[in-house]
């Protein structure tokens, strides 16, 4: 990838996206093949909204994005779109449900409601794209920075198989910046604050507390060393907790790639990184 390419806007909602295709997504029907387009569907009064991008590689990357402004973006909101002819396969684009639900919030880690996850509706989404591109279980790669780093890693441990490339993500909700996670948690979350979510409800808020189904899955953990809050609260507590070693390197089947750069936690994977992650990608 051309690094004016990563300099671009990675970020698009609906409003910029007039001149492609839109589609019902039926998920009882039985697709022979998906057209590049944006779908939504309803599930219990719940709106999914994807973009897709066929590929001619078996491979389907599932992407997740981060926060983002509301002043500028309306959701549905989705991240890396304009990288798609980079990728080596399928490219779904999975915009959080969450934020159709409330106006103030950029950042909802793909969690859902005190009431309702959204984790089993994503997984069946993701399965039935999948079939549909006739792409194995170990062909899916979740792709995802910060916020949607947490929801690569979080979802990907429902396929075992599958790849999982996280950059600068967060991996406990409960380290990170109180004031984002309290704004979600009182808009989402019945006003529960971090005490609450600890005692009820952490096994939706870090990933910590799935180490042990995913010791044994393939990541791609990418970290700037500059982002100091991201290394220091979210990397090495996870290194800690799956026993690695705070460096580049392959430990089991858990690819560490440190890097650094001075936009911090903003910039996410630099060119460099990225022809490293793909060349995993392709070669594993």
């Amino acid at each position: 990838m051309e690094k004016k390419d990563l300099n671009k806007n990675t970020k698009t909602d609906s409003k910029n996206l007039v001149n492609i295709p839109k589609f019902t997504f039926n998920t009882n029907r039985d697709y022979k093949f998906l057209e590049k387009g944006l779908y939504s569907f309803e599930i219990d009064r719940i709106k999914y909204d994807f973009l897709f991008s066929p590929g001619e590689e078996k491979r389907l990357f599932v992407f997740f994005n981060g926060d983002f402004d509301r002043n500028k973006y309306t959701p549905p909101v989705f991240q890396r779109w304009s990288w798609a002819s980079h990728f080596p396969g399928h490219c779904i684009y999975i915009s959080d449900p969450s934020l159709n639900l409330c106006k103030n919030v950029g950042l909802a880690w793909y969690i859902g409601t005190k009431q309702i996850s959204f984790t089993e509706k994503i997984t069946m989404l993701v399965r039935k794209v999948a079939q549909i591109t006739r792409v194995n279980e170990e062909d899916i790669v979740f792709y995802g920075s910060s916020g949607g780093g947490f929801a690569s890693l979080f979802i990907s441990k429902n396929f075992p198989a599958a790849l999982t490339v996280a950059i600068n993500p967060q991996i406990d909700l409960t380290r990170y910046y109180q004031n984002k996670v309290n704004d979600f948690l009182n808009e989402l979350f019945d006003g529960f604050n971090i005490d609450d979510i600890k005692k009820y409800y952490y096994n939706r808020f870090s990933i910590l507390e799935h180490s042990k189904e995913l010791i044994s899955q393939r990541i791609i953990y990418a970290q700037n060393k500059l982002d100091k809050h991201h290394y220091n609260n979210h990397f090495k507590p996870f290194c800690k907790k799956m026993d690695l070693k705070l460096e580049s390197g392959k430990e089991n089947n858990i690819f560490k790639i440190l890097f650094e750069h001075p936009e911090g936690h903003k910039r996410a994977e630099t060119p460099e990184v990225f022809k490293e992650i793909m060349n995993y990608v392709i070669n594993t």
